[in-house]
């Protein structure tokens, strides 16, 4: 499965998107919330082709705009 790993990164927000062998890995960096939360609305509509992996800074934002548990 794909994965995403959302997390905080020397000040800057990170999705980093990868394929199921581990061997394509693209990062997307955001300076703001308002940015991150742009990209995580648009990740919802395919939110479930993706394992998703957050770090405790930003679990609550990326659970508001995916509806994870």
């Amino acid at each position: 499965m794909k994965t995403l790993k959302i997390y905080k990164e020397d000040g800057e927000f990170v999705i980093e998107r990868s394929d199921e062998s581990k061997r394509h890995i693209r990062k997307r960096y955001f300076l703001d919330e308002k940015d991150l939360e742009d990209a995580l609305i648009a990740y919802s509509y395919v939110i479930d082709n993706y394992k998703i992996e957050t770090t405790n800074e930003v679990h609550e934002i990326v659970k508001k705009y995916l509806q994870i548990p």
